[in-house]
């Protein structure tokens, strides 16, 4: 991406187009990416003089599928009168790229040059900071520069997601279990090695009986450790009358509960019961 227009070649609107090269072929689509910290709108033509799209301020991706030697950016209007960024931070940034690239940021919390990067070198300034933040893995969270966050065992103990991108799940992990009639069902996720926690992300359990059951109070419970022992995290109590059950079936998603490092993870019903039938899934990943 390169700076087509600084602070000071922004101090009023532009008075004449801006050209740079792009040497579409034409022959497959390509994209062009704007990013505008400015007040300005600008007009996005070919070589030939024909209107592509628009560049208000903000971002915008137009798709293209020309054949053109250079692009311009012909500045038509002001059309935003409080600017997101202060005007010593006005600049306009464009590419055009093979694949479509991605849109992060948006128009009200777009990062300014004015904002330095604290990184590993110290703190950077300007457009060195701006390109500094993408190498070393910053993200913009509206305000300010923060450092990305992995799914780090220790990052996921710390219940926040400052520094954490948009992403899809990682894949899970799922152990069942059923013991028969008049047995508790106990899920148990074997210990991982050094450093390694099991993350709990959904759970279900279920009972059911042919016939009458004694009256009980029954609790299934999820462990921090191994069946029968580990501390006990969360845990659901039922009062059964002495009766045929209908089968209840509870299921609990998105819990993301991180487990101790090295330690096993139970979902289990404390006790059996005669004629009742247990069953439990206990679904998760793994951190280190």
């Amino acid at each position: 991406m390169i700076k087509l227009l600084n602070a000071g070649q922004l101090a009023s609107i532009p008075s004449a187009p801006v050209r740079f090269e792009s040497r579409i072929n034409g022959d497959q689509l390509a994209w062009f990416y704007g990013v505008n910290y400015s007040p300005y709108l600008f007009e996005v033509l070919d070589d030939s003089g024909l209107v592509r799209g628009v560049l208000p301020p903000g971002e915008k991706v137009i798709p293209l599928q020309v054949r053109s030697e250079y692009l311009v950016l012909n500045p038509v209007a002001t059309i935003l009168s409080t600017p997101v960024v202060p005007a010593s931070a006005w600049a306009v940034y464009v590419d055009v790229a093979e694949q479509e690239p991605e849109v992060a940021m948006l128009l009200g919390t777009v990062p300014s040059e004015a904002a330095s990067v604290s990184t590993t070198g110290g703190a950077i300034a300007g457009q060195a900071g701006l390109e500094a933040a993408a190498s070393e893995g910053y993200l913009w969270n509206g305000a300010s520069w923060v450092p990305a966050s992995s799914a780090s065992a220790a990052n996921l103990v710390a219940q926040s997601g400052a520094g954490v991108q948009l992403s899809a799940p990682p894949g899970e992990w799922t152990v069942p279990s059923n013991l028969g009639v008049g047995n508790g069902a106990s899920a148990v996720r074997a210990a991982g090695g050094a450093g390694v926690r099991h993350v709990a992300r959904r759970v279900g359990f279920g009972i059911s009986s042919k016939v009458a059951i004694a009256a009980t109070t029954l609790t299934v419970v999820l462990r921090d450790g191994a069946s029968g022992a580990g501390t006990i995290v969360d845990s659901w109590v039922f009062d059964l009358p002495a009766a045929i059950v209908s089968p209840p079936i509870v299921i609990r998603e998105e819990i993301s509960l991180a487990g101790s490092p090295a330690t096993a993870m139970a979902l289990e019903f404390t006790a059996g019961l005669a004629n009742l039938n247990c069953y439990c899934t206990l679904s998760g990943y793994d951190a280190s």
